[in-house]
Order: C-alpha cells, then structure tokens, then sequence
C-alpha cells in the first residue's frame, strides 16, 4: 500500500447560506481564501468572530453552520499508475462530506464516528483537481455528544489523516481477528479480492510464523497460539502486532489475546471475574474543539486516567478516533464506543417512527464495528444514552450487531427505560441505576429524580452495598402512578414525555452482568484560578459569567476557599460512591460522571480533575487509588462519628481485581490519634486472596473508653502481599466525650420552655427574647429559622430567605436541574455545596474542626436553614457555598451584635454527641 498525504494547504471558501451546490463551486468557485487540513474553522477562525458569551458551555466565537468548501490539485507520478492499483479517498474524521474530481461529483458519505472513504479509482490521472464540500447541518439524527455544544462542539473541517491510499486490485478486504484467550486460539477472517490465490506470510513477532494459502473470496485460518502467549487484560495489557503479508500488500493489526465475555452475572476477562472502574467520556478537549487523532494526546489523557484506577472508557453517544483505541490497547482500558443517539426509538406504524434516522444509526453501529472491532480494547458497545420506545424494535437492532460481530458485547443502552428498566434476549449486559424506583443502585440523583440516594439521605458511613436489591424476591412499585403510560422524564437539559414499555415489570432484575450508569455527579464550586489554561479554540466565558455573578454578590474573594472547601465535600461523596460499588459483590462495575469536569449542560463542575484532564489539587492519583483501584482493602463499619462507650465493629472486605494471588498475606489494621499519634488500637490477621472478586477478609473491633475531649482519629489499613504489594487505605473517625449534661439539659430547656438561661447568657428560639437579652447586655444564642427586620442588621428585610440545610453537595449542576424540576413541577434541588467555616473563631476552641464539611457536622446541618445574608454585611462563621448561579452568603452561624445566631435545632439533638459538644463549644465561647 502507498500513502499520498494531501495535509497542508488547500483553496478555501466559507458557505455558510449554503448556495455553493446550486451556485456550483466545484466548477467556478472564486477561492478568496486559504485553510491547512487538517484542522476545523474554527481552529482557523476562518469566519468572523461572534459576540456571544455562553453561560451553559464554552463558548466558540467561531461556530458556524452550513457548507465549508476546499480545493488543491493533486500530482500524482505518472509511473505510479496503472491498471493493477485500487485508489482510495480517505477523511480520518469530518462531518458530511462531498467530493469532486475534476468538477464530475463522486459521492457523499456522512458518518459521524469513522472515516469517509472514496473509490477514487477512476477519476485518478497525472494530475487532477480534488474539490471537497463538508456540511454540519444536514445530519439525520441529532448527533449525541458528537455534535453538541457541551462537549466537542458541532465543528466543521477534516481532522486527522488525508490521504489518498493506492492498493493493488489483488488485495485484502474486512479482516477480522478473533482470539480466545481459554483456547489459546486466534481466528481470521479476510476477504482476498481479486481472482487468483496467494501465498499468505503471518507473524505475530515473538509467537509465530507461518504461511497460508488464500483463495480469492472469504477466507477463514484457525491458528494455535504457543504456551508461552500472554494475555491481554486491563491489569496486564500484552499486546502483540500481527503481519499479514498477502502478494504485494502487507497489513499490520494490534492483537491482544484476551477472552471477555459473560458467565452468568459476571463480566470476566480470560477466565477471572472483572470489574469495570470506569468514567463516562464525552471527548471534551477545550483546546481543539475536536476530538484528537494522535495517539499521544490519548496516551496523556487516558494515561492519567489510568493513574486514578480507571479501566473503562463508556463515550457517551459518541465514538473516539482511531487513536484512542491504540491509547486503550497499549494501556489495557476496556473501551465502550455509542451510537450518537439520544432519544427513542420506535417501531415502524408507531407514532415517532423515524426511518430515515435509525436507518442511519444502524450502519453506524455496523460501520464502527468495521473500523475498530479489532482493537483487543473495543469489548462492548451500546446503542445509545437513555432511549426509550420499542423494546422489540432495540432487540431487533442489537440482533443484527450480534450476528453480524459476535466480539463485543452489546447492550440496548446506558441507562435505557430509566424508571422502568428492562432487558431483552440479545442484551449481553446491563447499565442503570435502578431496577425500581426505590432499588437504587448509584449514590445519588437530581431531586427530579426521586427518591434520591444513600449519599443525599444518609449519615456517612461504609456500611452500604447494593447486593440486597438482587435479593428482593416480592414485586415493588415502579417509576408508574395507577396504571400511567406516559411519564416526563429529564432528557439531556431539558424534559420530554415517553411513553412506558408494555413489557416492563415491578421489581427487574436484569439476570446478566450490571453496570452503574453515571455514578457520583457531585458538584464544587469552580477553581477560577485555572481560567489562564483556555488558550484554544473554546473560551471559558461561562466561568468568566460565574466570576462575575460572585463580584456582584460581594463573595469574590471567597471564590479560593469556595473552591477548596466544596471539593473536600465533593471528594467525600466520590469516595462514599465508589467504596459501595467495591463492597458490592453483585456488581459488575461503574461508569462514574466525572473524573473529569464537564463544561457543558449548565456547567458540571463535578471532577476531581479539571477539564483537560488535569489536576487540580484535590487529591493525588495514588490517593485516590487507595479507594479506586486494582486492589482495595475496605473497612464497612455504619458512621464516622462515635462517642465515648461505644465499640465500632467493622467488617474488612477485599476489592481483588488485580488478577494476582495473595496466599500469606498479613493485613494490619490500626487506630491512631491525628493530632498527638497516640496508638489506640491495633490488630493483624492472615490475608488469603485466590483469585478475582470480592471478598471477607475479617473483621475487629474496638471499644472507645476514657475519652474526655473530641479526639480526631485515623483508622489505617495496610497489607502487605507475598508478591510485594503494599496496599493502603485509612479513614477518619470523629470520637466524643458522653454530651455534657449541663448542656443537654440547658437544651431540653430550651426545647419545652423556648428560652434558658447559662451562666449569663440567654440561649432561645424567639426573637424577640434575644434582642431583650442583648439590651439588657447579656450574651445571647438565638437557635432560630425564622428572622424579621428587628434582628441587627436585618433592618429593611421585609422578608428573609433560607434553604434548607443539607449535607451532601449539589447533583450535577443547579441550573440546569432547578430549571428541569420547574418545567416538570417538581421540588427544586437544593443547590447548595457544602460548609466553609471560619475555624479559627473562638467558638470552635472545644469543637476543632477543618474549614470543610465534615461527617461530625451532619446531624447539625441536616437539621438546620440557611440564612440569605446577601447584602446585610455580615460574615457568617459557619457559611454553606451557594452555587454559581443564585450566589447567596448563606449563613448557619453568625452574629448580629451581641446575638449570635445559630440555625441548626440544636435543642432537637440531645442524643447527638457531635451536636452537643458543638453546642457546649458554642455557647462556652460566645
């Protein structure tokens, strides 16, 4: 095969009104303009800038929509010509493209997700004009993520490869390559085009050589693989490179010889159980605008990926490049590529039947499964985000996908039927997030959504796994009210009404491998320190809108410890989510929402990482590895915070997916305090791990006695295994003295009377008793949700505002789900991103805490209001971060002269000791 690269410099003419066609530019086109393929408009800016400042997603000032035309003439060698050579046209990447030589139109092709390829065949001479028009309006389907504006951008140009391929008419044609790690057999299949048989050469370097007679037509080789092959898998990825050499061609393939399939509820990878650690991609890169086609752009971002435990990619309603297989192959990541469809399907005569779009969809499935299927790291593919419609009619497409590539595994979708999850026959595995609506199977939800998760509803704790839903035997109640049909569901940033399936049941349980679908979505406030990185194509007016917004509200200089206080919390969440996916031996993996921030859909600040795939200091790859990981050593115990007397008794379970033995392991476990590290407690047991899973690994206790004052405590678990490993994980426990009966009494006081008096100062629940106490110069708390303009500071305040006070940081982002729940008529989310607290105010002397939302702090803010101090000028001690949207100074604990306010009903929470000692802190240290 020869390659002629046509990058460089080519005629350029911008169409934006579309008339070129009728106009015939192929013929007489007044080339007024210049562009370097490969490359987008926009990375070129070759139309005007616009003005427009985007506050849902990054904004490129030079979006464009219509046709988009080139031109260069093309030498081609005269002795390289000749009747024996096939001339292919290729485009790595593009929208809807048109071609002409010489002005005679040779075709059109349209795929989103591979390449465009032309029989140039007989247009080819000496030298001739290639005239190419790309069009990103004409789709005939919406086109997922790889067309919106709130990850990739709809671009228009030709990125990656432009080559014309020159190949002898003799030749290969649809090679497949399918190995069986178990057998230790690879088969291959290959069309030999031409009329005669060639003698075939095939290495795989290292394991084979060998020759083989192929016969014009379909050809089938089964090959025996050597003892000495090793296997392809995400914890040890060999990979080796096959040559074919077929007369005068020679193809070269990455092979990986692996096994991935199902046994019964279980994905496994050569024979041992797999668990998918995965993250949604919807191929943002900020810089381009597009999707990158080199391989080592993917290598970066999914190289980092990989540092932070993940081996699974799911692209959302979108397919990377060819690259990015190349990325996952070297690196052992499972890839996950989607139809680009968000929306339903349904079947011929029904209403919303559109024939002309899942024609389309459907060679799209068959046209990635030819370009990529061979990669060892293309193991599944799924149809599509959140679809509904026919069920018969998805069964039916996945069918023909099944029989026409049995290698990855397919299921329907991410997420289909949503509240009313089903299954069918050709569905190899399953991706949701429930499998009723109370049976939830991720952490968290929009209140859209409801019932919303453990995370959102929960005290922390390690305790939850999702097993007990597999176990539930009786029917139970649907997302359906009496017999309803047609619900409104959320769909993308907006909402639609489907219609449920006819076959849906009450209590689903899928019978095949399970996936959780878009875990974790927990928000932060923006880190605008990071702005300077958007040097590309897309800029970032929409943090620049949030920056504003927060200068207007007079918190600008807050926005630093916004930042780092709500990503503490955030990080908190992610890491409660993933621990009760590991602990959860039914599971099959997850597909977290995001390690990586999301500009687009109101803004999703929600990575640990920032958009480029970057950190952004909130917590190392091997940190985060410590609960994320090949091997996780978990303790499941039911709350962080403990009190003198109790005893935590706490099960050690093992997260093994590292495909290794541990036979004399030793795992220790012991209890130290942060401050003074004073050892409290220790144990150390055997530590025997065969094979893949999840499994017991002990249990211990350990009773907390003689404790006088708060005491932050770490509790370490470390093991060591026979084969050198050091694996590592710690929590933080927050231990109290038995509550100060002074105290508590003082409050059940307050609770029955709405006033007491302690040692001078007056603690109450009504107004109007704590300003009589402060003009009569007394210290006075006010445990208070209701306020009036007769407080200090509170002058002119017809009306207060507050939220409720919660404990769990905002899902995803608020603007675009409070205005979903609008549109639906449904609770709005809370909206709120955790506490940043003044730490070193006097009143935490006997309650010492981090300027972060901590588990101690959440029987008091689940029990508490936060007050809209915007504008009264005071600073509150205990602030809870508003999002960037309604910017807030949300107050829990402040002062207003000599009358401290407190909003928790801290008298309602005798029995929490975390509560009383912050009250005893509280009122000692006015």
């Amino acid at each position: 095969m020869k390659i002629y690269d046509l990058s460089g410099k080519w005629k350029f003419r911008a169409d934006t009104e579309k008339a070129g066609i009728s106009a015939r530019f192929q013929e007489n086109a007044e080339w007024n303009d210049f562009i370097f393929l490969p490359g987008t408009i926009s990375q070129q800016k070759k139309i005007p800038a616009g003005s427009a400042r985007n506050s849902g997603y990054l904004t490129d000032p030079y979006e464009s929509s219509g046709f988009m035309w080139y031109e260069r003439t093309v030498e081609i060698p005269q002795e390289d010509i000749s009747e024996d050579y096939v001339w292919t046209l290729l485009f790595e990447r593009t929208r809807i493209s048109h071609v002409w030589i010489d002005g005679v139109y040779i075709g059109s092709r349209e795929s989103l997700c591979t390449p465009h390829r032309y029989d140039i065949t007989a247009g080819i001479r000496n030298s001739f004009r290639l005239t190419v028009m790309t069009d990103n309006s004409g789709y005939r389907t919406k086109g997922g993520h790889m067309t919106s504006p709130d990850t990739q951008t709809n671009w228009n140009g030709i990125t990656g490869r432009i080559i014309i391929q020159r190949e002898n008419s003799s030749r290969l044609t649809g090679t497949r390559i399918y190995t069986d790690a178990l057998a230790r057999t690879l088969r291959l299949t290959a069309d030999l085009k031409g009329s005669r048989s060639v003698t075939a050469e095939i290495k795989i370097r290292t394991l084979l050589d060998m020759t083989a007679e192929l016969s014009p037509g379909k050809n089938e080789l089964l090959i025996r693989l050597p003892e000495k092959t090793e296997f392809w898998s995400d914890f040890s990825p060999a990979l080796y490179e096959l040559e074919i050499t077929a007369g005068e061609e020679t193809y070269v393939f990455p092979v990986g010889i692996k096994t991935f399939r199902t046994e019964g509820t279980r994905l496994c990878i050569n024979g041992q159980k797999a668990f998918l650690r995965g993250k949604h991609d919807g191929m943002i890169f900020p810089l381009t605008g597009a999707a990158p086609t080199d391989v080592e752009s993917w290598m970066k971002v999914m190289g980092t990926a990989k540092e932070y435990g993940i081996n699974h990619y799911r692209f959302h309603t979108c397919c990377p490049p060819e690259a990015a297989f190349t990325a996952a192959d070297r690196l052992g990541i499972y890839m996950e590529p989607e139809l680009p469809f968000w929306g339903t399907i349904q079947a011929e005569n029904e209403e919303g039947f559109n024939r002309d779009e899942q024609d389309y969809l459907i060679s799209e499935g068959f046209r990635i499964l030819d370009e990529f299927a061979n990669h060892p790291s293309f193991v599944m593919m799924s149809l599509g985000n959140e679809l509904w419609g026919n069920p018969e009619r998805l069964e039916e497409i996945l069918r023909g996908y099944k029989k026409y590539d049995s290698r990855p595994l397919l299921t329907l979708g991410s997420n289909v039927f949503q509240f009313c999850p089903l299954t069918t026959e050709s569905e190899d595995f399953f991706t949701g997030v429930r499998f009723d609506r109370d049976s939830l199977i991720r952490g968290s939800y929009a209140m859209c959504d409801a019932p919303q998760g453990f995370i959102q509803t929960e005290e922390p704790g390690t305790s939850h796994d999702y097993d007990r839903f597999w176990k539930i035997q009786e029917s139970a109640e649907t997302g359906l009210e009496n017999g309803e049909t047609e619900i409104e569901i959320q769909y993308g940033t907006g909402t639609k009404k489907v219609r449920a399936a006819k076959t849906q049941q009450a209590h689903f349980l899928p019978g095949k491998p399970v996936i959780s679908h878009e875990i974790g979505q927990y928000c932060m406030y923006p880190d605008f320190s990071g702005l300077g990185k958007y040097t590309g194509v897309l800029k970032p007016y929409s943090f620049e809108i949030f920056r504003e917004r927060l200068r207007d509200a007079g918190m600008e200089q807050q926005a630093p410890a916004f930042f780092r206080d709500s990503s503490r919390l955030a990080l908190q969440c992610y890491r409660l989510e993933l621990e009760a996916a590991l602990r959860s031996r039914e599971l099959s993996g997850f597909q977290i929402l995001d390690i990586q921030d999301f500009t687009g859909q109101g803004t999703a600040v929600v990575g640990i990482l920032d958009a480029f795939m970057e950190s952004k200091g909130i917590i190392t790859g091997e940190k985060w590895r410590e609960f994320c990981g090949e091997t996780v050593i978990l303790a499941a115990f039911d709350r962080f915070v403990w009190a003198d007397g109790e005893t935590l008794t706490a099960e050690i379970i093992a997260s093994e997916y590292s495909g290794k033995k541990t036979e004399h392991g030793r795992l220790e476990v012991r209890l130290t305090d942060c401050e003074t590290g004073e050892l409290l407690g220790r144990d150390s047991f055997a530590l025997n791990l065969y094979e893949n899973g999840t499994y017991s690994a002990g249990s211990f206790s350990f009773t907390f006695s003689g404790i006088s004052s708060f005491r932050k405590c770490r509790l370490q678990l470390e093991a060591d295994t026979d084969d050198g490993r050091r694996i590592r994980n710690s929590y933080q426990l927050f231990i109290f003295p038995a509550p100060d009966k002074k105290v508590t009494g003082l409050l059940e006081n307050v609770k029955r009377n709405g006033a007491a008096d302690y040692c001078g100062i007056t603690v109450t629940t009504d107004n109007r008793t704590a300003e009589r106490a402060a003009r009569e110069g007394k210290k006075a708390l006010l445990l208070a949700e209701k306020f009036d303009s007769s407080l200090p500071g509170f002058s002119g305040a017809e009306s207060v505002q507050t939220v409720e006070g919660t404990y769990c940081t905002d899902f995803w982002c608020y603007p675009m789900f409070r205005s979903i729940s609008e549109s639906m008529g449904r609770r709005l989310p809370v909206g709120t991103l955790g506490l940043t607290i003044d730490s070193g105010d006097r009143i935490f002397r006997e309650f010492p805490t981090e300027t972060f939302t901590e588990p101690q702090w959440y029987s008091i803010i689940s029990n508490s209001v936060c007050v809209n101090l915007s504008g009264i000028g005071i600073r509150p001690a205990v602030q809870m971060i508003d999002n960037f949207e309604r910017n807030w100074r949300l107050g829990i604990v402040f002062r207003c002269g000599e009358i401290t306010v407190c909003t928790s009903r801290l008298h309602e929470l005798t029995d929490s000791p975390a509560a009383m000692a912050f009250a005893k802190s509280l009122i000692e240290n006015l």
